[in-house]
């Protein structure tokens, strides 16, 4: 090989921009996070009253006793700029996964399923047989997201406040 051409080709790695990185967040992401979940519930994926989007949208006090212990949450970054972000806890030596969001100029381009395989590797690090994942009936598109992840739907239930809710599985 020329030494022109390997120049050119080691140049062209170099512009490759780097891919979103998903990591620990940690609390002094909180205001980011919070901002993040606002704008996330501000413009939900599907048509949701302005009641039910405040009552999804975690508040700055639930975010912060987030990283008190008992869960993680994870980040997924680019350029350092927040783009998700997931809660996933460890109850009964299983993994559940809920509180995904992706910016909303950012949908639909695998940056939700980049979270959800990442606390899907986090649980089969645990050595946890299975994953579990919530989701209320009317969030369509988080139920397709989780199916094309590979979740199987094993159950719905009425809430006290008549809301059905979907739990999903899958085996790690």
């Amino acid at each position: 090989m020329r030494a022109d051409t390997l120049a050119a080709e080691v140049e062209m790695r170099f512009l490759r921009p780097s891919p979103p990185r998903v990591s620990n967040a940690v609390p002094g992401d909180l205001g980011q996070l919070l901002v993040l979940y606002e704008r996330a519930w501000g413009e939900p994926a599907d048509p949701l009253s302005e009641e039910e989007r405040e009552r999804a949208r975690p508040a700055a006090e639930d975010i912060a006793a987030w990283f008190r212990g008992g869960l993680e949450v994870f980040r997924l970054t680019h350029d350092q700029r927040l783009m998700g972000a997931v809660r996933c806890s460890f109850p009964s030596g299983s993994c559940h996964i809920d509180n995904l969001v992706v910016a909303p100029d950012l949908r639909n381009r695998g940056f939700g399923r980049a979270l959800i395989e990442h606390c899907l590797a986090r649980g089969r690090r645990a050595a946890l047989p299975r994953t579990w994942a919530q989701v209320d009936a009317r969030l369509k598109v988080a139920g397709r997201l989780l199916l094309s992840a590979g979740f199987q739907e094993t159950g719905r239930h009425q809430t006290s406040d008549r809301r059905t809710l979907i739990l999903f599985e899958k085996r790690n």
